[in-house]
């Protein structure tokens, strides 16, 4: 057996020097920094030493040293926590366990007086039998059942507080007993807190507290009203709540919003004699139509050689907002802050103040704007043959919307002086897009929707907003352009983020893939990403598509920010990055910090990127901002879907049972009834057991499913999966909880 593999040496010595830890093939890449080409060199390494038995597999596919022991450490752990709606918690430890894991779960009621956001300290524990399960057979087996699912998830409690996080807290003031008292909805926190300091506000208001002090877990918690939002039922003020409750900052300070004030409104001539002078091509934007801000445009050209075709040269031109924005400048210490920009049903919270972002930054029609230019040449199938990158300065032909630029594809007479440009940029995205299905991309497109506003703010329907192939052309323009951009830093070792999404864990897919198999699906060796994509296609257009491809989601790690070129499992793509939207990502104005030095006309001045350790704080705090965002976000579409469904019930009065249907998934079947999800929304709620119409219903919890057997009816079942119909019960708007009833047959 030839030792001469490079990689032998190198995965010998980094489990010598951590002999208590193993690694999957994964975390040995990253901690030898082994490039994605030379992934398989390393893997052949790993298996050789195996085979030699000089090191040996474990669970979870981890490679110890031969002997080795694997079982956890019993120091405590520190990390931040976060805890979610039901009460558990989940800390993202500060360095990862010998184990290999990064996360301790922290069952409901283990938590203490931790908030999320907390640093803490925690100590592992032997995951326990819960006290109502012990008394019933059926329970413990089911408990040994999930734990042996969950045997390598690290499991503790939280010890100690090592640091408050600034927690803003929402409640509505009440009055009892000559004191005032809060109700709050905030995860692990008593949904009472005693008000010590008023400072006016009055009860049936939406106030923001701060946290005085919580000591004891089963005590109130005390705090002080910061600030009045407004009375409680008031149009806004429950947008605001939610603003508040995840840490957001609607103003700009004062410094931030004078320094974008004072940005020149003009280009300079010298300036513009510097860039690379595309305003004689006919680019456009395509956007939604009601879009405020236009960061990205594009352009794509037949090439064409003695009447041959032979491939095109697509221009994605990105808003230069690192022109105006420049490191420690307070309007970049504000943006990296804010890390990104929030999209609430009625408001965007922006990164940059709006005479940037929706306007000197703007691609709007008919004005130069100075963009950062990747213009990168394709052959006939589509693959690249070249990148350059050029500081540019354009003049927008046209807003399109995603609608106008739909109507050119489907329409070959339609007459518009850049329908043949659109036509042909969707011949190359197409192209495009076939290819990276067959490299291993994963379809897990969801169906959209908006909440329709009234004048009041009042939520009173929605709408679905179609995915359509002029969508899909912007979408494959811009991840090309991310993927060319990412590796040219990687190939010049330019310090950047990258956008990276790592393997899953292939216990939780397979998990998935059971569950899939439930349901009749036929789910083959979802480690090869070639059956995980044939099981994808089998849900495509099924009853089960948008349930089992959410719960596939959840199966799959969670994208976010390194360093390290880590590849992106989901668009099965070896290096990608965010470059394509730097108005709203600072992610993306990094990037193009990083790429100055390799434009064909590199700026006089080039931008500073931090390294080291100081790059790896700034992507896990964007990280962090975007998963905020996404979480406010989701909270304001839930919580205005929930008002507009509170509607429907016919003001309250469920014995009318006059109230329309809706179509739903059951999604889950437990003893306390069926969790269902609303087809077009995908809104989650719960059918209890007793809201069942009348008979005798029995769980069956082998096969998922509830049976009803009447005297003289015939037999009714529900099970996992089934498409049923159902009417709003309850809305509760504290904890953004809806419960449902069974829509019963017209007789």
């Amino acid at each position: 057996m030839s030792n001469s593999n490079p990689y032998r040496d190198q995965v010998l010595q980094l489990l010598k020097d951590n002999p208590d830890q193993s690694y999957n093939k994964s975390e040995f890449a990253r901690r030898l920094h082994v490039a994605p080409n030379e992934r398989s060199t390393m893997r052949r390494a790993i298996l050789d030493l195996e085979k030699e038995g000089v090191i040996e597999i474990g669970r979870r596919a981890r490679y110890s040293l031969s002997g080795a022991s694997e079982s956890p450490s019993q120091e405590p752990l520190t990390g931040i926590i976060r805890i979610f709606g039901s009460g558990h918690g989940s800390v993202r430890l500060d360095h990862e366990h010998p184990s290999g894991q990064t996360y301790i779960h922290i069952p409901a009621g283990k938590c203490g007086t931790s908030l999320s956001g907390d640093h803490v300290l925690a100590v592992l524990e032997e995951r326990t039998v819960p006290k109502w399960m012990k008394n019933s057979k059926k329970h413990r087996e089911q408990f040994a059942q999930n734990a042996k699912s969950r045997e390598n998830e690290l499991v503790g409690k939280v010890s100690e507080i090592l640091k408050r996080s600034e927690h803003s807290l929402v409640g509505t003031v009440y009055k009892k007993n000559g004191e005032f008292f809060a109700e709050t909805d905030t995860p692990s926190l008593p949904n009472i807190i005693k008000i010590n300091q008023l400072n006016d506000a009055k009860a049936g208001q939406t106030v923001v507290l701060s946290l005085d002090r919580w000591d004891v877990e089963h005590l109130p918690p005390i705090g002080n009203v910061t600030e009045i939002l407004g009375w409680h039922d008031a149009p806004g003020v429950d947008i605001l709540g939610i603003i508040h409750r995840h840490n957001l900052s609607l103003d700009f300070p004062p410094e931030v919003q004078q320094e974008a004030d004072t940005m020149p409104t003009s280009i300079p001539a010298e300036e513009a004699a510097t860039r690379f002078d595309c305003r004689q091509f006919p680019i456009c934007t395509i956007d939604p139509h009601d879009a405020r801000d236009h960061d990205d445009a594009v352009w794509v050209e037949r090439l064409e050689e003695d009447g041959q075709h032979v491939g095109w040269k697509l221009q994605v031109h990105i808003a230069d907002v690192s022109h105006y924005v420049k490191p420690n400048t307070s309007l970049d210490k504000e943006a990296l802050d804010r890390g990104n920009s929030t999209y609430l049903v009625d408001r965007v919270i922006p990164m940059l103040p709006e005479v940037l972002s929706n306007g000197l930054c703007s691609l709007v029609p008919d004005e130069d704007r100075l963009t950062k230019c990747a213009v990168i040449t394709f052959d006939p199938e589509g693959v690249i043959k070249k990148s350059v990158f050029h500081s540019a300065i354009i003049r927008s032909h046209a807003r399109l919307s995603y609608e106008d630029a739909q109507d050119m594809l489907d329409q070959p007479d339609l007459q518009h002086p850049l329908a043949d440009d659109v036509r042909e940029a969707w011949k190359l995205a197409s192209i495009l897009r076939e290819k990276r299905f067959k490299n291993g991309a994963l379809d897990l497109e969801f169906p959209e929707y908006r909440i329709n506003m009234n004048e009041n703010g009042k939520a009173d329907g929605y709408r679905m907003n179609e995915h359509t192939a002029s969508h899909k052309l912007i979408e494959e323009f811009m991840l090309i352009a991310n993927e060319a951009v990412a590796l040219a830093l990687k190939n010049n070792k330019k310090p950047t983020v990258y956008r990276v999404h790592e393997d899953p864990d292939y216990d939780k897919l397979n998990e998935f893939g059971e569950m899939a198999s439930i349901l009749g699906f036929n789910s083959g060796d979802l480690t090869s990403k070639h059956e995980l994509q044939k099981l994808i296609h089998q849900l495509n257009g099924t009853p089960a598509e948008q349930s089992l491809k959410l719960n596939l989601l959840k199966s799959l790690k969670r994208a976010t920010y390194s360093p390290e070129p880590l590849g992106h499992y989901g668009l099965a793509k070896v290096n990608y990055t965010h470059f394509t939207s730097p108005i709203r990502r600072y992610a993306d104005l990094l990037v193009h910090r990083a790429l100055q030095p390799l434009l064909k006309n590199p700026p006089a001045e080039i931008d500073k990127v931090p390294k080291g350790g100081a790059l790896v704080e700034m992507a896990d705090h964007i990280s962090t901002t975007e998963r905020t965002s996404a979480e406010a976000e989701m909270d304001s579409k839930r919580l205005k879907l929930l008002e507009w469904l509170d509607t429907q019930a016919v003001g309250g009065d469920f014995t009318l049972r006059t109230a329309p249907p809706f179509d739903a998934l059951v999604t889950d079947v437990r003893p306390l009834g069926l969790m269902i999800e609303l087809k077009d929304t995908m809104l989650r709620g719960v059918v209890k057991h007793k809201d069942f119409p009348p008979g005798f219903w029995k769980f069956d919890e082998k096969k998922k499913r509830y049976l009803n057997a009447r005297k003289g009816k015939t037999d009714q079942s529900i099970a996992l999966a089934d498409h049923i119909r159902v009417k709003v019960k309850d809305v509760d708007f504290e904890r953004l909880r809806v419960d449902f009833y069974l829509a019963e047959e017209e007789e």
